[in-house]
């Protein structure tokens, strides 16, 4: 049933299925597949910086963490919630916005009470916070209409970002609603400046083989059979390669600061070991440790020197100016 509150929005309530529901589905199999993967990037990580080598778990581990992730779902799904999970959608002339029923709210916050007595209320406090939620027309990139279910999935310029379930009767209203205001909200988008444009592959592609070159050349003083201090230069390497691929101010300053400080503190290291005098059994000075190698030592200040550089442009570099009319 829909409700017109005032002129231009228009409410429903519906029951959304979970069980049996392809989109639900979908999105699930999506979160086990991303748990396992993101657990196993964990453990190579753990294992390369601990000097384990590459830690892979059986696949039976994985079929038991997924195995248990399914079955928790179905708990919660089947017998928790009903099968049902009742939820409002409100769309006004502004954007839309969605709001979980009565029972639905009740549910998260006895869950909330449990596992706040378990010690891990996390997932309990994220469940809370989604409560309810919306965002603006302009957010909207793609509008797909899926006739037979009855629904249509609302996406910015990677993800859905919700999914609007409707009741049968009001199916063809809602779709020429959302049609005509995502349509209004694009007009007046390409109409404004964009807020950033967008770069280039090549850019990317350039700023990758940047750090790898780095990488080999900050290595190439180092033993990696006799010492791990390399294991940090990989490291800030990492940091200044994520920072140049996010866009987002504080993330890329934030992860530029990060790289530029290891390989600082990398390359000062670097330069006190190769003063270090070389001394003899008899206490004889043979020289300075810079004299040995000096070429691998030159190359690896360069690559360190390199990231330095390229974290810190990441940190103090201006951000890049929008183009009129939303071009690339």
């Amino acid at each position: 049933m829909t409700e017109q509150a005032e002129a231009g929005t228009l409410t429903w309530d519906y029951n959304i299925p979970l069980v049996n529901n392809l989109f639900m589905l979908k999105d699930f199999l999506v979160v086990i597949v991303l748990s396992v993967v993101g657990m196993q990037a964990v453990l190579l990580v753990v294992g390369f910086f601990a000097g384990e080598g590459a830690v892979i778990l059986p696949l039976k581990v994985y079929a038991i963490v997924a195995g248990v992730i399914a079955v928790l779902f179905l708990i919660a799904a089947g017998v928790a919630l009903r099968n049902r999970f009742r939820t409002r959608f409100t769309l006004t002339p502004r954007g839309v916005a969605y709001e979980s029923g009565p029972r639905e709210r009740r549910i998260n916050r006895i869950t909330l009470v449990l596992s706040a007595l378990a010690g891990r209320p996390g997932a309990s406090l994220i469940a809370l916070s989604q409560e309810s939620g919306g965002f603006a027309w302009t957010a909207v990139d793609k509008v797909t209409v899926h006739r037979r279910q009855r629904v249509i999935t609302l996406s910015d310029s990677w993800h859905p970002l919700l999914r609007l379930y409707c009741p049968p009767e009001s199916f063809g209203e809602i779709v020429a609603l959302v049609e005509a205001r995502t349509a209004a909200a694009a007009g007046a988008r390409a109409g404004r400046p964009q807020a950033l444009p967008r770069r280039r592959w090549w850019i990317y592609a350039a700023w990758i083989g940047g750090v790898i070159v780095a990488i080999f050349l900050g290595m190439a003083y180092y033993d990696t059979q006799l010492d791990d201090v390399w294991r940090l230069l990989i490291l800030a390497a990492v940091l200044v390669l994520v920072a140049g691929l996010l866009e987002a101010p504080a993330c890329r300053r934030l992860l530029g600061l990060a790289g530029a400080v290891l390989a600082t503190y990398l390359l000062v290291s670097l330069l006190v070991e190769a003063a270090e005098p070389i001394t003899g059994p008899s206490g004889l000075v043979h020289g300075r440790s810079f004299e040995v190698d000096t070429p691998l030592l030159v190359m690896s200040a360069i690559g360190q020197l390199a990231l330095i550089g390229m974290g810190g442009w990441r940190l103090f570099g201006k951000r890049r100016r929008p183009t009129p009319g939303g071009g690339g």
